[in-house]
């Protein structure tokens, strides 16, 4: 997922980078290259997670588990970009589920910031 978010969020930075007399080419160009090959993957990806979510509450099955806790990122990842929606229940639900763990709350006051994801493109 990560590598897919991070081509997407660099197409980004070169649209509102380039010169304007560039940007309607390279606009296009990126948003095809997008829309043909991050966001079916994405897509796929998520996929995956909606079937595997809807058996076990955890990506590891029954209880929190390390699997979980490295998904946790690029999820919320996915989430803030909005390539998980309300089209992906299961994953919405599992991050309500993370966003409750007591270990989850207590980082996240420890850190201060109002989001765990890192801005690339802003």
């Amino acid at each position: 997922m990560m590598p897919l978010m991070l081509m997407e969020a660099v197409f980004n930075i070169l649209i509102t980078r380039v010169p304007f007399w560039m940007k309607p080419f390279i606009s296009s160009a990126l948003n095809q290259a997008s829309a043909r090959m991050i966001l079916p993957r994405m897509n796929k990806l998520l996929e995956i997670a909606e079937k595997d979510l809807a058996e076990k509450p955890w990506f590891g099955g029954d209880q929190l588990s390390a699997a979980d806790i490295v998904l946790s990122y690029p999820m919320e990842s996915a989430r803030e970009r909005n390539f998980i929606t309300d089209q992906h229940p299961q994953c919405l639900a599992w991050l309500e589920r993370v966003r409750e763990c007591p270990s989850y709350l207590a980082a996240r006051e420890k850190d201060g910031r109002d989001s765990v994801v890192l801005r690339l493109d802003s």
